[in-house]
């Protein structure tokens, strides 16, 4: 007997059940069909598309009834990676076992890579298998990035993944992801390529994960931007009421000084505190601001080396828009009316009243013109082609990330920028909620 899963933000259930709490074993089923999408999932599994928009695949062949929910998710494309960050005290992955042998490398909360080994002596594919799992794990954020690291044998599927939950059927991270609890509903993503961010340094440069031997990291949509100057910023401007800021968590993550239209000004230390490097991670946010654009202007401070951006989230003020203001907007009738009234009685008096419904009027038809307008940036954010790159099902839609990342001609390390595609560098969230991972130099 199960029932559908829903977290306390928004549902994850797209079609079917792709999430389901079972009950008797306390266990969710995060099905491979529950994908990130901007609005309707923002807490779904992240499959990478930094090779190609067709590198994981919605598999068909097999007997798909022998599958969990009938569906099947695969690559076969070299460094291939998947993310996704849940509350739990256990894990653990599920996949198909064909014929033959394969290795596959994954890591959890940026620890190490686990080496996974399967073995299939038979003729035909067995189904649902347990490849690996982990228990014991703490009551905060987590992480689970599965790697195609085996350049000889790169094929990679999953059928679903297991979480234990601490509580219920609720696995939502609190401040790991674009799918955190920390941040209200409703709020957009904006990721570090997006146009409407501008680096007002060219010592910001863009960084990739990828699948790699030594240690699997993914940031989200694959990318981040990093810089080691001091006093090097970024400028992102916005029409909402709150904002979210997103990067690494590691060791030598610099402080961070954020300023909002050049008046409020706030610090965070995106460096962590453990051994381990994790991405995704809620550095600093911002709530209570007024329903009109606003600019945030992120500045390394010079204290720790690593500043990075991975995404933005914003909610957007037409989320704040739908109790009337309690000034009511003049009605062109209503203003005749009221003139003919003030005419009526008397010629002095009426003129003045007019007057002044007037420059009432006009002052509140611009200010209406203001709210509407907003941010011409803002409309394109929720349909961008930008987050729509996680859909694992056609059609695809393709987002230019720039040259492919060559193959690493040399020992993998956080800070290797090879081809514009190895590893990364520096760092997120350390507050008291969260306890991050990051690896020392």
């Amino acid at each position: 007997m199960t029932q559908s899963y829903l977290r306390p933000r928004l549902a994850l259930l797209l079609t079917g059940a792709l999430i389901v709490a079972v009950n008797s074993q306390n266990v969710v089923r995060v099905d491979d069909s529950a994908v990130y999408h901007p609005t309707s999932n923002l807490g779904g599994i992240q499959y990478s598309r930094r090779f190609s928009p067709y590198e994981w695949n919605t598999v068909t062949a097999g007997d798909q009834s022998q599958r969990y929910n009938n569906t099947y998710t695969q690559t076969q494309t070299w460094r291939s990676q998947l993310f996704f960050a849940f509350q739990g005290s256990a894990i653990a992955y599920y996949a198909d076992r064909p014929p033959g042998n394969g290795t596959l490398a994954l890591s959890l909360d940026g620890g190490p890579n686990i080496l996974v080994n399967w073995t299939n002596a038979g003729t035909t594919t067995q189904y649902q298998q347990l490849l690996w799992s982990d228990n014991g794990l703490g009551s905060g954020d987590h992480s689970l990035v599965i790697g195609n690291a085996n350049q000889n044998n790169p094929s990679l599927g999953l059928d679903y993944l297991a979480v234990t939950p601490w509580n219920g059927a609720d696995i939502t991270p609190q401040r790991t992801g674009p799918g955190s609890s920390a941040v209200s509903p409703g709020a957009l993503v904006v990721d570090n390529e997006d146009p409407a961010i501008q680096y007002l340094s060219t010592t910001w440069k863009q960084w990739v994960t990828s699948g790699s031997t030594s240690s699997q990291n993914m940031y989200f949509n694959s990318t981040e931007h990093c810089t080691t100057t001091a006093g090097a910023s970024l400028s992102f401007r916005f029409n909402g009421t709150a904002l979210w800021y997103f990067a690494e968590d590691y060791a030598t993550s610099s402080k961070l000084r954020f300023s909002i239209d050049g008046q409020i000004e706030q610090y965070a230390n995106a460096a962590g505190t453990r051994r381990y490097w994790s991405t995704q991670k809620l550095v600093w946010g911002i709530t209570g601001l007024t329903p009109e654009p606003h600019t945030v202007t992120v500045t390394h401070t010079g204290e720790g080396t690593w500043a990075c951006l991975d995404f933005f989230m914003y909610l957007p003020s037409s989320q704040n828009q739908a109790t009337p203001t309690p000034t009511p907007t003049p009605v062109p009738g209503r203003s005749s009316s009221s003139s003919a009234g003030a005419i009526a009685g008397g010629v002095v008096g009426g003129v003045m009243l007019v007057a002044l419904l007037s420059v009432f009027v006009l002052l509140r038809k611009r200010r209406q013109l203001q709210r509407s307008t907003g941010d011409p940036s803002q409309a394109a954010h929720a349909e961008d082609p930008m987050y729509q790159v996680k859909q694992v099902d056609p059609p695809y839609s393709v987002n230019n990330l720039g040259p492919i990342p060559m193959p690493e001609p040399q020992p993998y390390g956080p800070h290797n920028n090879i081809g514009r595609g190895s590893s990364i560098p520096a760092t997120v969230w350390t507050g008291s909620t969260y306890t991050g991972h990051p690896e020392p130099h």
